[in-house]
C-alpha cells in the first residue's frame, strides 16, 4: 500500500507559489505513518512554472536526482520501505527498486 510502495514526484507545482516547484519521494510505512523527503527549485527572477521548462529525474539504484532545465537541484539516496505486517524494513533501495507507472497531472 501507499506509501510503503513508493511515490516519486518529478515536478509538483502549487498555484500559490508559481516561483517554485518541488521534487519529492514518499516512502516508509503505509499512510498515515509514511514519510516524505524532498526539496524545491526556485526559478530565476522573472521566471515561474508557467514558462516552458524541462523537468528531469535520473533514477539509479540507490539514488534519485532532480533537474530543472538541466540544473541539478536535489539528490536523495536515503529512504526505506516497510510493508504492513512485516517485522522489519525491506532491503534498500526498496521501494524504488521496481518499475513504476507514470501519472501526469496537468
Amino acid at each position: 500500500g501507499w506509501a510503503s510502495s513508493g511515490e516519486i514526484d518529478i515536478m509538483e507545482a502549487r498555484g500559490r507559489l508559481p516561483e517554485t516547484v518541488d521534487g519529492t519521494i514518499h516512502y516508509g510505512k503505509g499512510a498515515p505513518n509514511n514519510k516524505a523527503a524532498g526539496s524545491h527549485y526556485v526559478f530565476p527572477e522573472g521566471e515561474d512554472f508557467t514558462d516552458f521548462h524541462t523537468y528531469s529525474l535520473e533514477w539509479e539504484p540507490g539514488e534519485l536526482r532532480w533537474y530543472v532545465d538541466g540544473n541539478l537541484y536535489q539528490t536523495i539516496n536515503d529512504w526505506h520501505s516497510w510493508g504492513a505486517g512485516q517485522p522489519d524494513k525491506y532491503a534498500f533501495p526498496a521501494p524504488f527498486d521496481k518499475e513504476f507507472y507514470i501519472i501526469m497531472n496537468l
